[in-house]
């Protein structure tokens, strides 16, 4: 018999292997006896969820999260929801809700026996920040507004990489002394009417853009905030 001790960091299913050396102690010979593969499952102590970049889900999002049990070997966990639907991929689970409010997740095992509930709430993902040139509006120099080809949809300071399209939005050129003109472009880059009007960039000059429409990974087209810069 061998005792083996490590200290568990991670729950799941571990495997370990090695050589196991036997000394004769009248002969003083050694054995070794290889091992594989042999098994182990390490649980939480308690039943547990815990989500893995927020501690709230997003609405139609693949929010990632844990599940575990205490005695529960993790593929006889049935972890289920009251709004929405869970996947498990790669030994995590992807929820994904579509009801803003409250919804909670409960953990069984194989013999359907509950071994906890979880609330969680469900929030809307915030709106992207429209930009020209890497800014959200302010001061430019004439040379460097004269070099953007369109208008992007950024994501500040979340915990999901999203990626925005931007669909429609309209371009006001204010010049300094002359007749204000609008254009529209319905994708994010800039219309040959857009373009001939940024080229004509000069200081004291203002550009607004505005009715900025995008569209999310979820399908919804969302309206975003105007932005105006003033030409230096």
């Amino acid at each position: 018999m061998v005792n083996f001790e490590e200290l568990a960091n991670t729950v799941g299913q571990k495997s370990i292997n090695g050589n196991i050396a036997i000394t004769n102690t009248t002969t003083g010979k050694t054995d070794i006896i290889p091992f594989d593969n042999f098994s182990y499952t390490v649980s939480d102590p308690f039943a547990n969820v815990s989500p893995t970049k927020m501690n709230v889900l997003y609405k139609g999002l693949d929010n990632p999260i844990t599940a575990s049990a205490a005695g529960v070997l993790t593929q006889d966990l049935q972890v289920s929801i009251t709004n929405g639907s869970i996947k498990k991929v790669n030994g995590q689970y992807l929820v994904n809700v579509s009801q803003l409010g409250d919804t909670k997740i409960i953990i069984k095992d194989d013999k359907g026996r509950t071994h906890g509930e979880f609330p969680f709430r469900v929030k809307r993902v915030p709106d992207p920040i429209a930009e020209v040139a890497k800014r959200s509006g302010g001061n430019v120099r004439a040379a460097e507004f004269r070099a953007q080809k369109g208008l992007n949809a950024e994501m500040k300071d979340f915990v999901f990489d999203l990626k925005y399209q931007v669909v429609n939005f309209d371009m006001v050129y204010m010049p300094e002394n002359n007749q204000i003109a609008v254009t529209n472009s319905d994708r994010s880059n800039f219309s040959n009417a857009m373009l001939n009007h940024v080229q004509r960039a000069n200081p004291g000059d203002r550009y607004a853009f505005e009715n900025i429409k995008v569209k999310g990974p979820d399908g919804e087209v969302r309206n975003l905030q105007h932005i105006t810069f003033k030409i230096m």
